[in-house]
C-alpha cells in the first residue's frame, strides 16, 4: 500500500507542476496578446505617415501617452475582476456557512 501512496503523491506533484506550466503559458499568451493590441492601437492612433526615418517627438509622446492610458485601463479592469472574485468567494463562503 505504501508504494501506491507514493505513486499517487508523485502523480499528484507532476499534475500540479503541469497545471502550473499550463497556467504560465496561458498568462504569457495573454500578455503577448495585450502587447500586440497596444502596439496596433497606439501605432494606428499615433503614426500618421509611416516612414523609414526616426519617429518625431510628437509621435513618441503620443505613443507614450497611448501606452500609459492602455495600461491604466488594464489596471482598472484587473482591479474590478479581483474585487468581483473576492465578493463572489465571500458570498459562496457565507452561503455555505448559512446552509449548514
Amino acid at each position: 500500500k505504501l508504494g501506491i501512496v507514493k505513486q499517487e503523491a508523485v502523480v499528484s506533484t507532476q499534475s500540479t507542476g503541469a497545471l502550473k506550466q499550463i497556467q504560465m503559458a496561458l498568462a504569457m499568451e495573454s500578455q503577448m496578446e495585450i502587447i500586440k493590441s497596444i502596439n496596433y492601437k497606439c501605432f494606428e492612433r499615433c503614426i500618421y505617415k509611416p516612414s523609414s526615418s526616426a519617429l518625431g517627438n510628437s509621435e513618441r509622446q503620443c505613443i507614450a501617452k497611448c501606452m500609459d492610458r492602455f495600461q491604466d485601463g488594464l489596471k482598472v479592469v484587473n482591479q474590478t475582476i479581483m474585487q468581483r472574485s473576492r465578493q463572489e468567494a465571500e458570498a459562496m463562503q457565507n452561503s455555505a456557512g448559512l446552509s449548514r
